[in-house]
């Protein structure tokens, strides 16, 4: 083999080797590219996840002040049925004595 085909073979590997790299810096820019648009992507449903964070925290302080509420008001209809139910005892006791004071009591032969 003469010295101009080692010199040609030569050139031939590193036009090759030149190629490979190039094609490599290529993957690396579009492997790049394709990493960064997913952080972006990434970054944005954080933020999404974050306002539905906030949504959930207000309305679950929300339903928070509603329980009290809600049992606030059960606790002051419980004390208006115990409330009827004495005053409707005390007006059983009241006719009960009013009865009996008008047929034994008063009774006048």
């Amino acid at each position: 083999m003469s010295h101009q085909d080692r010199m040609l073979n030569a050139t031939q590997k590193l036009d090759d080797a030149t190629y490979d790299i190039e094609m490599s810096n290529a993957i690396v820019e579009d492997t790049i590219s394709t990493q960064m648009d997913s952080i972006q992507e990434l970054r944005r449903q954080r933020e999404v996840l974050e306002k539905d964070k906030d949504s959930l925290d207000k309305v679950n302080d929300n339903l928070d002040t509603s329980d009290k509420t809600l049992k606030g008001m059960l606790r002051r209809a419980i004390c208006n049925k115990i409330f009827l139910i004495i005053l409707a005892i005390v007006f059983l006791i009241i006719i009960g004595v009013v009865i009996y004071l008008g047929f034994f009591v008063f009774k006048k032969d």
